[in-house]
């Protein structure tokens, strides 16, 4: 399927390059050195490998719901599943624990995540069970397979991103419709002088649960 945007509205054309009726589709990487993307049908437990060059997507299953993926230099990923992260082996479709920070939690799963420029991997989690309760968290995976609690009191964990440089980290606090920034220590990815890069009105961003008829507290500020 192909959709087009007019020109005098955006500029450019949007293509469909796969009709996947997925179910929950987020988490796109793109794999530099094999031209491929990966990206993750959440609720389906699926990971996904598309070829744009021959059309081809390739699936996965996993064990539990998966919220973002990380590359490895020797072709394998990281996974960030409900409770934690794994490590994939796509030749023999095995899964290895690393880290099980919430394997406790069991409201929560990860969703989303980024790498930064050092190798480490930080996802976060929420409240699967609607988005209620602030008892999701951000971590911080290393290269040493170490996980770190970042920041806690989150509903909704969304939209990780880093500056080109690596020295900002962006955050997405979904149910406050916040995104912080802070600055990096690129040698050891703490995290310094969280502020608010952008902040939507209410009656734009995510639907608010006051719009739902629920009176519920917003977490930390």
């Amino acid at each position: 399927a192909r959709l087009r945007l007019r020109k005098g509205l955006t500029g450019m054309d949007i293509d469909c390059m796969l009709d996947c009726r997925a179910e929950l589709g987020e988490g796109p990487v793109w794999d530099c050195a094999r031209n491929v993307l990966y990206w993750v049908n959440i609720k389906a437990r699926e990971i996904h490998r598309f070829d744009p060059a021959s059309g081809t997507d390739y699936q996965w299953l996993t064990p539990a719901d998966v919220g973002s993926l990380a590359l490895c230099l020797d072709g394998g990923l990281i996974a960030a599943l409900k409770t934690g992260f794994f490590s994939v082996d796509p030749s023999h479709t095995r899964f290895v624990a690393i880290a099980e920070p919430e394997i406790h939690l069991i409201r929560n799963r990860f969703n989303d995540g980024k790498t930064d420029r050092q190798g480490r991997f930080w996802a976060g989690t929420l409240d699967d069970q609607g988005e209620i309760e602030p008892i999701g968290a951000l971590y911080r995976l290393d290269p040493d397979h170490t996980c770190h609690k970042i920041v806690e009191g989150i509903y909704a964990s969304n939209g990780l991103a880093f500056s080109p440089d690596g020295a900002i980290a962006y955050y997405a606090f979904s149910r406050r419709r916040i995104v912080w920034k802070w600055n990096v220590d690129r040698a050891d990815g703490t995290l310094s002088d969280r502020r608010i890069f952008l902040e939507l009105d209410v009656r734009d961003g995510v639907e608010s649960m006051q719009n739902r008829g629920e009176r519920v507290g917003w977490g930390i500020d």
